[in-house]
């Protein structure tokens, strides 16, 4: 875990970090570098909290879902061959994987640049271990080219959602479901790509009397939840994990957030 800064090692990270990416950090604390620097290693160490909460909603996601789609389609459900229909976009981004999976020799042999190479079929689990989050939330949309409402969600991942929800939970459409996991994705992406995370979560493309962004309390809570729908005991465990709600609660994560909902045309969720 980072520590505090000296006087030099702060002037040296100021020095070394980009200003656009110090800014509002500054802006929060009317240009004050020593709190600004402060809230800087704050907002890394709430990333790396919530980081671990996405990287266990992202394997018991998939997992959860390839078992349900394994059950309707075979373990081998991602391949066209199937019955199970995936849209255009879904079926690239399995072919990316095979192709990730791939011995470099096979590769170079695909290019025509070597001998023909014997094909090694990568195992199921392989592949699925290879496909991003953003692959399970494109099963949840009902693209132009394919019908996964009827191949996907109602003869497999309806039940995956739903069945083992615990008591009171209301039950997810397809719709709610996606957009949750969709929610998840793009804070997956912001967390990944070292953005700030204290100031809340952007959901691209989303207005509603201004630009939308989730607080990451919000986002914790909906790790939580959505791992809920297939097991009541790892949610119960993750609600065990209090440090990243202590790190959101402080102080200085509450003002950075109050300072993000103050700016024109945005809120808060």
């Amino acid at each position: 875990m980072l520590t505090q800064l000296t006087p030099r090692q702060q002037a040296a990270l100021t020095a070394t970090t980009a200003n656009v990416r110090l800014a509002p950090f500054r802006r929060t604390y009317s240009g004050h570098e020593g709190p600004a620097a402060a809230l800087y290693l704050l907002d890394a160490k709430l990333a790396s909290h919530i980081h671990a909460h996405l990287r266990i909603v992202e394997v018991v996601l998939r997992q959860q879902m390839h078992v349900a789609l394994k059950v309707s389609y075979g373990a081998r459900w991602f391949d066209s061959r199937t019955g199970a229909n995936l849209s255009s976009e879904a079926s690239k981004k399995v072919r990316d994987a095979y192709d990730t999976l791939r011995p470099q020799r096979q590769r170079r042999a695909a290019a025509g640049r070597a001998a023909p190479a014997q094909t090694q079929t990568p195992s199921a689990d392989k592949v699925v271990a290879a496909l991003m989050l953003g692959f399970w939330v494109a099963l949840l949309r009902t693209p132009n080219d394919a019908d996964h409402q009827t191949t996907l969600w109602t003869p497999a991942l309806e039940a995956c959602f739903n069945a083992n929800r615990r008591p009171g939970a209301p039950a997810w459409t397809m719709s709610m479901t996606q957009k949750a996991c969709q929610r998840l994705n793009w804070a997956r992406n912001r967390v990944n790509h070292c953005e700030s995370v204290v100031f809340g979560f952007p959901q691209p493309g989303q207005v509603q009397h201004g630009q939308i962004r989730y607080s990451p309390k919000s986002i914790v809570e909906e790790c939580r939840t959505l791992v809920g729908r297939f097991d009541v005991d790892v949610e119960a465990w993750m609600r065990t994990c209090t440090v990243v709600d202590h790190l959101i609660a402080d102080p200085a994560a509450q003002r950075a957030l109050a300072y993000s909902a103050g700016q024109q045309g945005r809120t808060i969720r």
